[in-house]
Parts: structure tokens; C-alpha cells; sequence
């Protein structure tokens, strides 16, 4: 009965295969300039779509010189690296919780590609029934196409929002944020790691969704892409090797960042597949379970002895992690299918994956490659839908066709990425801009953003507190991605390197592109931003004062001056000099004042000049008198030779003895009984 039921589910499966939509790809060429992938800046005409994986040089810092690196140091309230949660009790999210929503990106080139607009048109269509579905797009072609094509597939469009943001790529899950969760107010902030280098859209992505939604977004300084991560919540967290090697940091540096960004208490390294391009995890490994997992196998027939023993290896680290039940680990194999190949049949050397896949609200989007073009994996696609249909009997498994994708070195997991259905917040709350500086809002001054109103004018003070501002390494000493000339040798800044060569004679000039180059008139630039010469270049100074009224101007310059009365502060502003002022009396001392013996005295701070001074309480009353600064009670006049308790006996006059012995005696003992109340 259950292979039955499994014969129907492929078959019901298949037929919706069949009836996709397939529409004729656009014209070639970008609907906007801005659109363009970023990756080898100069001279890419940008039709072509981004890997999965790094370009040459973009897993490396860039530099001060060039373009991406210069867009990055001019906005870095969207890279500067921040502090960690503060929070005593969260965690990150696990893939398999309730989930409110998934945020997808469809750049202007991808619609473009009949076949991988045809794989997000099916993501989204099998995603909106369970939960809304988050486009980032940038042109209004990209969003037309898109709608177009969902509205024929007949997706329910109140379930899609849109949010207009620049980008670079599609890899959604590498450059997106991964959405933390504080368990004692159940609400969500989000972490970003740092993305490849070129692609500065991208990368700042995170944070602008965070502001979107009103949730605190943390910046890591790990270059790591989050399909290489996959965590349980509950402390233990998945990656390659390959992942640890690619952060350039110590394997000690690289566990302490994800333990104080994204809770993980332990790290277990899995061993990626050898011939991937991106080396992340979830082409071979799916975490369905705190004690359940989907990992690849190469059966014998494929010819990989490499990377079967790979796969046999984690199988035993995987059972090898220690549980919070002491349980171990389940671990069902799935065939990996093999190799793509181009029109004409031949390998390509890209691994394919049937793992590569996302869970959302008791659905499996996984993927799978067209059975017509590759025939010989009928009899893997069969397995692996029956592996899934074993290790996930809960679930609805739906498989997407994503050959595209695929050949890109990635799949369905790669461009999606989920958030749990709770509440975002912002743990720091936006500050507010105060002269220039942020102030952070009461009670978090030690946690949030402090520094200069850098953000939108919608916001301005938010996050936390920066401790990394400006990330990027100077290699290209001070020559520009616009370059310069001296003669006709032309040298400019990019990737990092300091690339020179010579022109013809007279032709080393500005260039429609934006930049100085050989084979042009020999001009400069028309707005006067770029000089000409290297020498102009290397020893021009721009002076900078922003929002400064005094101090200097970072070119031995003066912003202004304050005027005698002022100082200028550390933030360049002018500020009142307090009056210089003398202490009346010293710091907790009392008395009585020297011209009435009445009248008691304290010394006292005064607040507005920050000087001691007398300050006279209120007259002694009748009876009374001043005595060290209070006032005692009294009925006599004060006198001397008394040795203690105020009453003394004086010889008065030279009258007879006996009789003024008596009056005196007598007298004394009336003050005694008055002043201290005894019997005498």
C-alpha cells in the first residue's frame, strides 16, 4: 500500500511538471544600468548572472581603490561590523519551526531566463498557500514579468509583497540575514554576515530588510555565506570545512564568532563535496530535525570514489554528535544524481543535488532536474523522492525543476530564506540625531549605534554599537577605480590591485564610462571630481567638514572657529566655556555665621557653576541658639568654665559668705531642674 501510494504521489507530481509554464526569454540587454552584476567591474556589460560561488577575488578584502570598496566606506551604516546580541537567552532559528514568511530576490536579468523565472514562479506558487512570500526586486520590468507570470500560474498575490532594493544576484540564503530568536520575549532580530566583496548590493540587503520590518540586524566580520550553515536552536551548528578555511580567520576566532553571534555552542565540520564551486553544506547535508538528517551518497556507478568516502565520513560525524537526550542522530542517504552537461551532452563538471532543498510549514521544496534531458536519473529522482517520503513521513514533498539553477551551482535552498512566524523587534531601539550625533534612546547608551547620523533621512541612529566602522584595507595607495595619468601611462586601482599600462600618444583621457582610459580624446573629468595626473591624485587633500562648525578640516584646514567665550568639542561644534568660579567653603562643613550667632550655615555644590558655596538655613527661634550648624535649645546666656552639662557655679560680689553660698546653691539647682528636667 505505501509503494502505491508513493507510485501516485510521483505520478501526481510529474504531471504538474508537465503543465509549467515556459515563456520566451526578453530581449538581451538590462532593463537599468543599475542592475548590472557587479562582478569584474570594469568594462562588464553585465548579462550574464552570478554563480552561487565567488568570482576570482571576491572572497579577498577589497581596498580603499576600488568601486566596491569605495560605495562601502561612503555607506557603512549598512557594512560596519557591530556588536553581538546582548540578549542571555536566544537563539538562532531552526528550519523546520512555523514560518510567516520567505524572501525571495528577482534581479532585472532573471527575467530574462524562461527557465529560471519558470523555478521561482513554482517556489512561490507552492509557498503561498502555507505562508507570504518577500520579492526584492529593482525595475519595474523585473516586477511586471514576475507578476505576469504568477498571475498565470494563479498565485494568490496578497499573499506577495514587494520591497525595492538594489541587488546583485539571486543567492538569497548566502547574502540574507538569519533570523535570531530572543526565547524570553519570543520576537526575532536578524544576523548578517559579510558577502563577497564585489557584490556591495547584496550585502547590504540585510540590513535594509531589517529596517523594512522593524527588526535590530547584527553584522558579523566572518566572510562565510549562510548555505553553509544549518543549526538545530539548540546550540549545535553544521558547516564545511570549507567554509572555516574560506573565512581566512583561526578555526578558535571563527567558533567564538558564532557562538556570540548566533548561539552555537558547538560546531560540527562535515566535509563538502569536492567539486562543488560553493563548498556549502546544504548541497549534501538537510538538518530536518534536532535528531534527523538528509545526507548524499555517491552510489558506486557514478565513479567518485573521492567524494563517496566524503559522504561515508559524515555519516559517522553525524552520528557522533552528542544530543541534549543523548539520542543519536538519523541519518537517511540520498542519491546524488551526478554531473550537469551542456546542449550538446557534454559534462560541465558541476555537481547536481537532489538535498538542495526548503522546508516551510510541513512543505519540502526540493529539487530535481529535467527527466527528459537526463533520463539515465530516472531511477535516482525515484529514490530520492522515496527517501524523503521515509525521513520526513509528515510532510508534503514537492519537487521543482531547477536545472538552471543547478548549473549555477545552487537550487532551491540557495535563494530562499525563511523567518519564523513571531514578532520582529527591535532589541535597540533607534536612537536620535542630536547636532549631528546619535544619541542612543534611554537605557541602551552601552549596546546601541553612538557615532555620527550616517543612515536615511527615515533613519538615521539605529542598530548597534560599531565596532568596526570602516573594514576595508587601503592597498591601491591612494590611485583611484577611476585611475590617472602621467604622459600616457595610465594606472588604476581594481580588485585590489594597482593595474598600470600605456596608451598611445595623447589618448589617456576621461572615458564615457566614468573613468580615465586609453583611446579617447585625452580629456578630464567634466565635473572637476577626478584630476587628471597622478600627481594631482596622490597629493590632492579634499577637505571635509559635514556637519562640523569648527576643528579641522582633515587637510591641515579649519572648519571654522568658535569664539573666545566657546570650545570646539571632539564632534566639531562650538560649546559655551563654563565660568571659572572660587569655593565659598569646603564640601560637607557646617557653622554659624559670624554676625549673628542665629543663623546656621551648610556648604553646598551649586549645579550651574559647579562651585561650593554658603548657603543659610533658616534663624534659629527664640530659645534657640546656633550651635556647629544647628540650632540646640537654651534659656541662658552661654557661659564659661564649664567642664560639662552647661551649669556652673560663680562667686559674685564680697558680701558674707554663708548668705551667697545659700542664693547660689539655691539658684543652681532651679537652672538644673529647668534645663534638664530632674527631680533635685
Amino acid at each position: 500500500m505505501r509503494l502505491f501510494t508513493l507510485m501516485l504521489t510521483l505520478i501526481a507530481a510529474l504531471s504538474l511538471f508537465s503543465c509549467s509554464e515556459i515563456n520566451a526569454p526578453l530581449e538581451p540587454g538590462l532593463s537599468s544600468p543599475s542592475e548590472a552584476p557587479i562582478g569584474s567591474l570594469r568594462g562588464d556589460d553585465g548579462t550574464k548572472p552570478l554563480p552561487a560561488f565567488a568570482l576570482p577575488g571576491e572572497l579577498q578584502e577589497g581596498g580603499k581603490g576600488d568601486a566596491a570598496s569605495d560605495w562601502k566606506a561612503a555607506h557603512p551604516e549598512w557594512y560596519a561590523i557591530t556588536e553581538p546580541p546582548t540578549k542571555t537567552n536566544f537563539r538562532h532559528m531552526n528550519e523546520w519551526e512555523d514560518m510567516q514568511s520567505m524572501l525571495v530576490v528577482y534581479p532585472g536579468w532573471i527575467a530574462q531566463s524562461a527557465d529560471l523565472t519558470r523555478s521561482f514562479v513554482d517556489i512561490i506558487r507552492y509557498t503561498t498557500p502555507v505562508a507570504k512570500v518577500w520579492v526584492v526586486f529593482y525595475t519595474a520590468t523585473a516586477k511586471k514579468k514576475l507578476t505576469q507570470e504568477l498571475e498565470k500560474a494563479g498565485v494568490d498575490m496578497a499573499q506577495v509583497e514587494w520591497y525595492f532594493i538594489k541587488n546583485d544576484s539571486i543567492w538569497t540564503i548566502d547574502f540574507g540575514p538569519l533570523p535570531l530568536v530572543d526565547e524570553d520575549s519570543q520576537t526575532v532580530a536578524l544576523l548578517d554576515w559579510k558577502y563577497y566583496a564585489n557584490r556591495y548590493n547584496d550585502d547590504a540587503i540585510s540590513t535594509q530588510i531589517g529596517q523594512e520590518i522593524g527588526a535590530t540586524v547584527f553584522r558579523d566580520d566572518l566572510n562565510v555565506e549562510g548555505g553553509n550553515f544549518q543549526g538545530d536552536g539548540e546550540g549545535n551548528c553544521y558547516i564545511t570545512n570549507r567554509g572555516l578555511a574560506n573565512s581566512g580567520v583561526s578555526q578558535e576566532a571563527f567558533e567564538l564568532s558564532y557562538k556570540e553571534y548566533a548561539a552555537c555552542d558547538k560546531i560540527h565540520f562535515l566535509k563538502d563535496v569536492s567539486d562543488d564551486g560553493t563548498g556549502h553544506i546544504d548541497m549534501l547535508f538537510k538538518l530536518y530535525a534536532t535528531d534527523g538528517a538528509v545526507l548524499g551518497y555517491y552510489p558506486d556507478e557514478l565513479g567518485d570514489p573521492i567524494n563517496q568516502k566524503r559522504m561515508d565520513d559524515n555519516e559517522e560525524i553525524l552520528k557522533a554528535v552528542a544530543l541534549a537526550d543523548g539520542e543519536t542522530m538519523a541519518v537517511y542517504r540520498l542519491p546524488m544524481p551526478g554531473w550537469g552537461k551542456d546542449d550538446q551532452g557534454k559534462s560541465t563538471g558541476t555537481p547536481f543535488t537532489y538535498i538542495n532543498s526548503t522546508l516551510i510549514n510541513g512543505r519540502n521544496l526540493w529539487p530535481y532536474t529535467n527527466l527528459d534531458k537526463y533520463p539515465e536519473w530516472n531511477a535516482s529522482f525515484m529514490e530520492a523522492a522515496a527517501v524523503w517520503s521515509d525521513a520526513m513521513p509528515d510532510y508534503e514533498h514537492i519537487a521543482i525543476e531547477t536545472e538552471s539553477l543547478n548549473a549555477m551551482s545552487g537550487a532551491i535552498h540557495c535563494i530562499t530564506r525563511t523567518f519564523p512566524n513571531l514578532p520582529f523587534e527591535k532589541w535597540i531601539p533607534d536612537g536620535t540625531c542630536d547636532d549631528g550625533t546619535c544619541t542612543p534612546a534611554a537605557g541602551y547608551e552601552d549596546i546601541a549605534y553612538d557615532g555620527q547620523c550616517v543612515g536615511t533621512a527615515k533613519n538615521e541612529c539605529f542598530g548597534p554599537k560599531w565596532t568596526k566602522s570602516d573594514p576595508f584595507v587601503d592597498a591601491c595607495e591612494g590611485y583611484t577605480y577611476e585611475g590617472c595619468s602621467d604622459g600616457d601611462v595610465l594606472t588604476y586601482c581594481e580588485d585590489n590591485v594597482i593595474k598600470s599600462g600605456s596608451c598611445d600618444a595623447g589618448e589617456c583621457g576621461w572615458a564615457n564610462g566614468g573613468w580615465y582610459d586609453c583611446k579617447t580624446t585625452g580629456g578630464t573629468d567634466p565635473s572637476d571630481t577626478h584630476p587628471r595626473t597622478c600627481a594631482e591624485l596622490l597629493n590632492t587633500c579634499k577637505a571635509e567638514c559635514g556637519d562640523q562648525v569648527c576643528g579641522d578640516d582633515g587637510c591641515g584646514g579649519s572648519c571654522g572657529t568658535c569664539t573666545e567665550e566657546q570650545d570646539c568639542t571632539d564632534t566639531g561644534q562650538c560649546e559655551d566655556i563654563a565660568p571659572p568660579c572660587t569655593d565659598a567653603c569646603t564640601m560637607d562643613t557646617m557653622g554659624c555665621t559670624e554676625d549673628e550667632a542665629t543663623l546656621p550655615w551648610t556648604c553646598t555644590l551649586n549645579e550651574t557653576s559647579g562651585c561650593y558655596q554658603v548657603v543659610t538655613l533658616e534663624a534659629c527661634g527664640e530659645g534657640f541658639v546656633c550651635a556647629t550648624g544647628a540650632c540646640e535649645e537654651t534659656t541662658t546666656e552661654p557661659v564659661t568654665g564649664s567642664s560639662g552639662g552647661g551649669c556652673a557655679v560663680s562667686q559674685t560680689g564680697n558680701g558674707t559668705f554663708l548668705p551667697s553660698l545659700v542664693l547660689g546653691f539655691a539658684l543652681l539647682m532651679l537652672v538644673c531642674r529647668r534645663r534638664f528636667g530632674q527631680e533635685v
